[in-house]
């Protein structure tokens, strides 16, 4: 590693030549960093480094509201097509840069036709039979109102027809969901000692929302369950603030 400190762009441009011309016939991919004086502007300090690389990534690191977010950009890729624009990436210990690609996402999966219990027989009347499977589903309502009371029939309608449920909360501890749930008559902790459950609690503000989302993919891939139940809307003030960080 070595630093030039030079005023001149043109002898700037020259020197980085001689460099890419001399890596490039060592035949090694390289990688150069250069430092930006801001987040958003011109791409290097020089001017002139980008015009010498294959291929530019920037990132980014931009203050919004006292909150820190992390960018990534293929700003240019030679010979190739490449995915435009910022996409949010985390550092995750002993994993490194982890990207999401959110915007990248299209609308290709495949939509189920089997029908599952909703843990209600009355409800899945109501839903022409049920929720069909891999569909996602909204309960909205105001305190009291009994949505706990129908995740708790949908993760024992899963029970009982041996699937596995993974259930994440965001407000209440393991122990307050024991308890509630032996209140409507259901065992939560047998479900789990026989492996058909998994909860797990976390507070909103822990972490951000990019660091959130890699650990629920994280979890759902281990465990493989067929019902998800996600309490966000019990804790929605606190996740619009994980997204402003």
């Amino acid at each position: 590693m070595f630093a030039i400190e030079v005023s001149d762009n043109a002898q700037v441009r020259s020197d980085l030549f001689k460099i890419a011309s001399v890596l490039r016939e060592l035949e090694v991919t390289s990688i150069l960093t250069a430092e930006r004086t801001s987040e958003y502007g011109e791409i290097s300090r020089y001017g002139v480094e980008e015009f010498v690389a294959d291929n530019v990534v920037i990132l980014r690191n931009v203050l919004s509201e006292e909150k820190r977010r992390r960018t990534i950009e293929i700003l240019k890729y030679r010979g190739t097509e490449h995915q435009d624009g910022e996409f949010p990436f985390t550092i995750i210990p002993r994993q490194g840069i982890t990207i999401i690609p959110l915007s990248a996402i299209e609308l290709e999966q495949r939509s189920s036709n089997i029908r599952i219990t909703s843990g209600s027989p009355e409800l899945d009347r109501m839903c022409g039979g049920g929720f069909f499977r891999d569909s996602i589903i909204l309960v909205s309502g105001a305190t009291g109102t009994g949505k706990t009371l129908m995740v708790t029939e949908f993760m024992v309608g899963g029970f009982q027809n041996n699937e596995r449920c993974l259930l994440f909360a965001f407000e209440e501890s393991r122990e307050q969901l024991y308890r509630n749930a032996i209140g409507w008559g259901v065992d939560f902790q047998k479900m789990e000692q026989e492996g058909l459950l998994r909860v797990v609690c976390r507070y909103p503000e822990t972490t951000g929302l990019d660091n959130h989302l890699i650990q629920m993919k994280a979890t759902i891939e281990e465990f493989q369950p067929n019902r998800v139940h996600e309490s966000v809307y019990e804790s929605l003030s606190e996740f619009l603030h994980c997204v402003r960080q």
